[in-house]
């Protein structure tokens, strides 16, 4: 299971075809692109660094000149960004968990995890950088028009 937010600037969408039209879109995309390198590079460096897994699973994609989204491709990605809600844990492949707590091995047939809080990762690396989309937009649209 993976994580993905796409990010929309309103505004954009009523001129979508006058940047298509005018060849504007290649212009927009890199600097978009770049935005999103900086979203990814910022969340990869607030992600846990327990094994790095997390981190290095944090990508984007371009789904059009002007459209991009920030991606965790870390199995437990969804859990990790929104949190969990308190829920029984049975073992799957065994007959009882293994635990330790305070230095002693525990083993029970079933445990009551309390839920975890989501730690916003995508979302507060977008927040970071979301100033920076319209800007983009501008200067790649802008550069394009300029330089043909």
């Amino acid at each position: 299971m993976s994580f993905e937010l796409t990010v929309e600037v309103e505004g954009l969408e009523e001129n979508r075809e006058f940047f298509n039209r005018i060849e504007p879109a290649e212009g927009v995309s890199k600097k978009l692109e770049i935005v999103a390198q900086k979203i990814v590079a910022f969340a990869q460096t607030i992600a846990p660094k327990v094994t790095g897994f997390y981190a290095a699973n944090i990508s984007y994609r371009m789904l059009g000149p002007m459209e991009f989204e920030i991606v965790a491709g870390a199995p437990y990605s969804t859990i990790l960004e929104e949190g969990s809600r308190p829920h029984i844990i049975v073992p799957v492949q065994a007959r009882a968990l293994r635990f330790e707590i305070g230095g002693e091995i525990i083993f029970a047939k079933r445990v009551m995890h309390p839920g975890t809080i989501g730690q916003g990762i995508i979302a507060m690396s977008i927040r970071q950088f979301y100033h920076e989309i319209p800007e983009a937009v501008e200067e790649g649209a802008t550069e394009s028009v300029e330089d043909p």
